[in-house]
């Protein structure tokens, strides 16, 4: 889907920082100094969204108000924001006003995941914890963004169906309207990286074709050599918006293979193909490689 003129920097979240601090070879347990660096190296690599860290409970996310504070006070040119699993990660996200607060509710779409990274063991659960976080949102006067969707394509251990996922994500939508709420988008995350690029199409459209009002956002960890034809897959599909990493930092410290993000700057190739501008400078994504091979356990390869 071709979109002329459109910056790919309007509709992406840098996600490096947040999901590199869940995996040690990335920056789990990383001086909050190394985090704030890469965090000033993207915003000047032309970056205009990322998300910093999250506030939940893990070891990983031990600096999160350290992180928030310090960046805080910088006054980065771009949009900061971070996430939350729950009422009191919500909370705690209100005590920095200089970080984007948005609506946010997590959840996937097996039950082996879902139980395990959100101790969401039935479909009651489900609904109950997302009623509890409509009333935290509805307490601080803010709406429903976006519905994290982890597994949108399974896992491993229990494959689903395009139908599933959307009948899933159904009951989601209505479960918040009776709320009063009417979610605006739905994050759909291949959280063990084992979707095709004819999945990613598939699963994209049917949602588009679902709620074509509302802002579906890919986040994806491919297998290295699939990554452009995945990323021209969701384009073709027509994706709103994109969640990546720089040289695919991250992925899910619950998953059973955990593989990295998309990476940013193969977004960025296949994005130009797809007709968009990139808004990124070479000089700023030279500075992060580098930041990465110094800073990590990564091997940054050249494309």
């Amino acid at each position: 889907m071709m979109k002329t003129g459109t910056k790919l920097t309007d509709i992406l979240t840098d996600v490096t920082i947040r999901e590199g601090s869940q995996q040690e070879i990335d920056l789990r347990g990383k001086d909050p100094e190394i985090k704030l660096k890469l965090l000033e190296l993207s915003v000047a690599s032309g970056i205009k969204k990322i998300e910093l860290t999250a506030f939940a409970p893990g070891e990983w996310f031990s600096d999160a108000e350290i992180l928030a504070e310090k960046a805080a006070k910088k006054n980065y040119p771009a949009e900061i924001s971070a996430i939350y699993f729950n009422p009191r990660g919500l909370e705690t996200l209100l005590k920095f006003p200089a970080l984007k607060a948005e609506g946010i509710f997590h959840t996937a779409c097996t039950e082996n995941y879902r139980t395990k990274n959100y101790n969401q063991p039935d479909i009651e659960t489900v609904r109950e914890k997302l009623k509890r976080m409509l009333a935290a949102l509805k307490r601080h006067s803010l709406g429903l963004n976006k519905i994290m969707l982890s597994t949108a394509w399974g896992e491993s251990a229990q494959k689903i169906s395009p139908d599933e996922t959307l009948e899933f994500a159904a009951m989601l939508v209505q479960t918040a309207r009776m709320e009063g709420f009417n979610p605006e988008g739905f994050v759909l995350a291949d959280t063990v990286g084992q979707a095709t690029p004819q999945e990613i199409n598939g699963l994209i459209s049917a949602f588009k074709n679902e709620w074509p009002e509302k802002i579906i956002t890919a986040h994806l960890h491919p297998q290295a050599a699939l990554a452009r034809e995945c990323v021209h897959a969701a384009f073709e599909a027509g994706v709103n918006h994109w969640e990546a990493s720089w040289c695919s930092l991250g992925g899910s410290p619950f998953a059973d293979k955990p593989g990295g993000n998309l990476d940013i700057r193969i977004l960025a190739e296949v994005a130009r193909e797809c007709g968009y501008l990139s808004g990124l400078n070479p000089d700023g994504i030279r500075a992060i490689e580098k930041f990465v091979e110094q800073n990590t356990g990564r091997s940054v390869e050249s494309l």
